[in-house]
């Protein structure tokens, strides 16, 4: 695995210019700018092990800066970000204190491969894990067929106990999608819970005189939503859209509406599996729609849908769908959702 292993480093500690394009308006560091990263080290970490030593892998800019050219890249193989696993912050982010990712593939199957991102950040001279989030990428030849990936070479027990880790996430993705609720109604326990909060809203109306509660609020009156035209700016190596900016305009949705409903600023705890269904293209407009789903005190989660406009084409069509749960420690309860 030493071979695949890469890292990059956002020095914020002395470079003050990047400390002030990462600041949130509240002094922390604006998560959906790590996500971008993330996604952007995956990609690489990915073709690194796709390719191997081959000279291709010095043309491969998975996602070029503004003033870059994009060069035609050659690759056999297209590898895209086929769903990303829980995103984790272990801790807050000091916008003061320089941030290190190191990631490496984890797990290789026929076409598909896991790859491990930790996030580091620097406090003295200590180096603490403060996020930590998995990649399924998946490699597709020029006919957009399945293409065979090169086996992953397992030294020790270390390595052998990432790679028994990604079978079991691999395994565990494929039962998940059975019981989705796009295949499968709710269950017994699902059903029961819906029922539940239905009869507390009937008691709580009825002992207020027939008006919702304040501790209350109406679902309808949760949602949100923003309409973006894809820039060509925001493309990666394929000419499609870049799946991190995506992350990052959902992230920033879900955070301004959070917000918005609680009227303080919400704590990031977890961006949950996200599984992207099809490719966007420049030029398409995609439509940002957030919904606070469910609250639990000072816990909140907020799905965000993303369906892609082409006007071109007269067409519509669902590509994303994030689900990010937020905390608001230190304020007052969130309203229960209803």
């Amino acid at each position: 695995m030493v071979h695949i292993f890469q890292l990059k480093k956002l020095d914020f500690a002395k470079n003050q210019t990047l400390r002030l394009n990462y600041m949130n308006p509240f002094g922390g560091v604006r998560i959906g700018f790590i996500l971008e990263e993330l996604d952007a080290l995956a990609g690489r970490i990915a073709y690194s092990h796709a390719l191997g030593n081959s000279s291709i892998i010095s043309e491969v800019i998975v996602r070029p800066k503004n003033d870059e050219p994009v060069k035609k890249m050659e690759s056999p193989i297209t590898i895209v970000t086929a769903s990303c696993e829980r995103i984790l912050l272990h801790s807050n982010l000091a916008i003061d204190k320089s941030l290190q990712m190191e990631g490496n593939v984890t797990w290789v199957g026929t076409s598909s491969m896991e790859v491990c991102i930790k996030v580091f950040q620097f406090k003295g001279e200590e180096k603490v894990e403060v996020m930590q989030s998995f990649f399924n990428m998946v490699a597709r030849d020029k006919s957009n067929k399945s293409s065979p990936l090169p086996p992953l070479l397992l030294n020790n027990d270390e390595e052998r106990r990432l790679f028994a880790e990604g079978e079991e996430n691999s395994r565990r993705r494929k039962e998940s999608s059975k019981i989705s609720l796009d295949n499968v109604p709710p269950n017994e326990e699902e059903r029961q819970l819906i029922h539940q909060l239905h009869i507390q809203m009937k008691k709580e109306i009825q002992k207020n005189g027939g008006n919702l509660p304040v501790q209350f609020a109406n679902m309808k009156d949760s949602s949100f939503e923003s309409l973006v035209l894809m820039q060509p700016q925001n493309r990666n190596i394929h000419h499609k859209i870049f799946g991190g900016y995506l992350m990052r305009k959902a992230f920033e949705l879900a955070w301004s509406s959070t917000f918005v409903y609680s009227g303080v600023p919400p704590i990031y705890i977890a961006l949950d599996e996200t599984h992207f269904l099809a490719p966007i293209e420049i030029g398409d407009s995609v439509r940002f729609s957030s919904q606070i789903s469910f609250t639990s005190g000072n816990n909140i989660i907020v799905n965000v849908v993303a369906d892609v406009i082409s006007p071109r084409y007269y067409s519509k069509y669902f590509s994303i769908c994030f689900s990010m749960p937020w905390s608001g420690f230190c304020t007052p309860d969130y309203a229960s959702i209803l």
